[in-house]
């Protein structure tokens, strides 16, 4: 181990799906740093087993990533690694380690648009104990709510867990209290879940008391993740971007390596996204093709200038959830990657067209962030916005050569042995 040739533990519950995609972008830098090393410090289960031991990476490491839940002793746990430490996800985010976390104000802004713009006017909150991030985001929700004249009733859940009942989110008394909740609510009734999961529960105990989704009660997870996908209905989730949060915890860690402090204890990232699915957005109405095809013109026009969602579904006087499910049913795919291929078709074009930088053009097509810029791009394009500049420019230089080449009626006849010019009937020599 020295600053030259570090090396990362990582420590990641990868029982959690989101946690996959941390380590993702872990990886991920670790392949643009071939000096790093990583060690593997992953486990499978609720707990990493804290209690009596020193993390695994002590004297392994020279520094390390994490993603643990908020539990008695965890902090004093991870000091006795002695070695810079940033921890991913938020669970930790008030403790004095430095946190990597997604932009929760911007996670409740893009709720409390979708839900009211919807016509919500009643909401509940579902938390988690465990996790500093859970009462932040309830605060954030709480406060563009509260703008709104509406209240923010909220439960918490000390323990996620499905591995005895389908039925039970946690234990029977947290279980009545939710379900108290949602039945003394006025509806329709907007439910806002830390996680997919509770979001899932929600539903469930939702149609155990016979209230329809979305009509009656609405229901918003976070994570994005299968057990949204695959519940009943699909619930409506926030997706933030994993990859990046991995990825930026990795580079914060390795600068905390080489002796430099971060500016703050808790890093914010950006690229969060509402996936409206069944749990709130309902059937569509028929507003005609016409609407959609205003809002993808809308979307030519001004998706690099950062234009969001609610604005154009506020243009065509529908709500948002109303204007992303007809768009999706009518359009083919979701607004969100309407707007992603806007922006991309338009860098594809500065960059074959023009000498700006990459970050200049990234800037231009709606993207603060170069890294992230690049990554969604070879993402689409299976290539840098480097090379394809390159490609575009060998393609370039080809159709120029083939262009001054001369063609068959310039070229001169060609003279045989004896001097004679060569000719050739159109149906053999």
């Amino acid at each position: 181990m020295s600053e030259d040739h570090p090396v990362i533990a990582i420590e990641l519950g990868l029982h959690n799906e989101q946690m996959h995609r941390v380590l993702q972008g872990i990886l991920t830098f670790g392949a643009a740093h071939p000096e790093i090393a990583l060690e593997d410090c992953c486990f499978f289960n609720e707990k990493p087993g804290f209690e009596t031991r020193a993390p695994r990476w002590t004297g392994k490491a020279d520094g390390a990533v994490i993603g643990i839940a908020r539990e008695p002793g965890v902090v004093e746990w991870i000091r006795r690694g002695r070695v810079p430490t940033v921890n991913v996800g938020g669970a930790l985010m008030d403790s004095p380690l430095a946190s990597v976390v997604a932009d929760i104000d911007r996670m409740a802004q893009l709720v409390v648009e979708h839900l009211s713009g919807a016509g919500y006017h009643n909401f509940l909150y579902v938390g988690r104990t465990q996790a500093d991030c859970s009462r932040h985001y309830r605060e954030a929700l709480a406060d563009r709510l509260e703008r709104q004249g509406c209240d923010l009733p909220f439960v918490e859940c000390p323990v996620i867990c499905f591995r005895d009942s389908r039925d039970s989110l946690s234990n029977p008394a947290v279980d009545r209290r939710i379900i108290g909740a949602i039945k003394r609510a006025r509806k329709p009734l907007g439910v806002v879940a830390i996680s997919d999961q509770i979001a899932a529960g929600v539903c469930r105990f939702a149609r155990n008391l016979g209230l329809s989704i979305p009509q009656e009660v609405a229901v918003v997870g976070y994570g994005d993740t299968n057990v949204a996908r695959i519940a009943s209905p699909p619930i409506t989730t926030i997706r933030p971007d994993y990859e990046r949060i991995g990825y930026e915890a990795a580079r914060l860690v390795h600068r905390m390596i080489q002796g430099k402090r971060p500016a703050s204890k808790i890093v914010i990232v950006t690229g969060e996204e509402l996936i409206a699915r069944a749990s709130t957005i309902g059937k569509p109405r028929r507003n005609g093709r016409r609407s959609m095809q205003h809002a993808i013109d809308m979307i030519q026009r001004k998706a690099c200038d950062g234009i969001r969602i609610p604005e154009i579904a506020a243009d065509l006087q529908m709500s948002t959830r109303a204007f992303e499910l007809q768009f999706a049913d009518e359009v083919g795919h979701t607004v969100g990657e309407e707007m992603r291929r806007v922006r991309l078709e338009r860098a594809k074009e500065l960059l074959a067209k023009t000498e700006l930088s990459v970050t200049r053009i990234a800037n231009l097509v709606g993207y603060s962030d170069t890294t992230y810029f690049a990554k969604f791009f070879r993402q689409r394009e299976k290539q840098t916005p480097s090379e394809f500049r390159q490609t575009q420019s060998q393609a370039k230089t080809e159709l120029i050569i083939d262009d001054d080449a001369p063609t068959a009626r310039d070229r001169a006849p060609q003279a045989d042995r004896d001097g004679r010019q060569r000719s050739r009937s159109p149906i053999g020599p």
